[in-house]
């Protein structure tokens, strides 16, 4: 596996639900699909459409290419929260869609460093993360999960600069999530 560092990933999970109470996943048409089809919900029930302000530094503007153009300004795609919490997480701290997650929340805490040389892997340590960086990762699994996040990356920036081209700028945000929908039920 040219360009991964040698030696284990580490991380084991504590089950604390901390990640979706603080972070913010972004959503891919992919995982739009996946979640339409476990909950039955049109994405205007899940997913919300947020702006750079919204989400802190934690996504940085320039170079992203998944960003729509409407009135309001720039958004991008991240699930809707209820009481400061993932719309999805419980009373337990359990994802209710948990198979059908985002690949943003399958990837957590993992950090893909991408170079020349390849692709590399660490674990993003985070203040309010109760896991442990002990336990091991499968190297092979998270690399194929990289590949996945990116071509499904690839899939989402392609729809939104269609939409992009086609509103230019002239639509309000919620109308993105019903082309979507229109979109991934083949009407479009």
């Amino acid at each position: 596996m040219k360009g991964v560092p040698p030696g284990p990933v580490r991380f084991t999970c504590c089950g604390d639900g901390n990640c979706c109470r603080h972070a913010i996943p972004l959503v891919e048409v992919d995982d739009v699909r996946r979640l339409m089809a476990e909950v039955g919900l049109h994405p205007r029930e899940f997913v919300r459409l947020y702006a750079a302000g919204d989400m802190g530094d934690l996504v940085a503007r320039e170079g992203q290419e998944a960003w729509l153009e409407t009135t309001q300004g720039a958004r991008v795609m991240g699930l809707r929260r209820r009481a400061d919490q993932c719309l999805f997480l419980d009373g337990d701290n359990r994802c209710r869609v948990y198979p059908s997650r985002p690949l943003n929340c399958r990837i957590y805490p993992i950090d893909y460093l991408y170079s020349d040389n390849g692709t590399g892997i660490r674990v993003r340590r985070q203040p309010w993360c109760g896991g442990r960086h002990v336990g091991e990762l499968d190297r092979r699994e998270l690399l194929g999960l990289a590949r996945r996040y990116n071509a499904a990356s690839t899939r989402t920036e392609r729809l939104v600069a269609r939409w992009n081209r086609e509103t230019a700028g002239a639509a309000k945000p919620t109308e993105f999530l019903d082309f979507l929908a229109e979109h991934l039920n083949g009407r479009r």
